[in-house]
C-alpha cells in the first residue's frame, strides 16, 4: 500500500522516460538542451526526470522483492 503512495504516476513515468533519452540523444549531438513536445528540455529537467525514473524503478524493485518473498513463503 506504502509504495503505491510513493509511485509515480506511469504517464509522468514515460514521459521522464523521453526526457531522459532526447537530452541525452542532444548531448550526442553536442547541445544542451533540447526541445520536447514544445518544451525546452535542459539540465534540471533532465536531472528531474532521472530522479522520478530512480524513484519508479526503486518501488518496482521493492514490490519484485515482496513478491519473491511471498511466493517463497507461501
Amino acid at each position: 500500500m506504502l509504495n503505491r503512495v510513493f509511485t509515480p504516476d506511469p504517464a509522468k513515468v514515460e514521459h521522464a522516460r523521453r526526457v531522459v533519452e532526447v537530452f541525452e540523444d542532444g548531448v550526442r549531438r553536442g547541445t544542451a538542451s533540447v526541445n520536447l513536445d514544445g518544451k525546452m528540455v535542459d539540465v534540471p529537467v533532465y536531472k528531474r526526470a532521472q530522479v522520478l525514473l530512480a524513484r519508479a524503478q526503486a518501488v518496482a524493485d521493492t514490490e519484485r522483492r515482496k513478491a519473491e518473498a511471498l511466493a517463497r513463503n507461501g
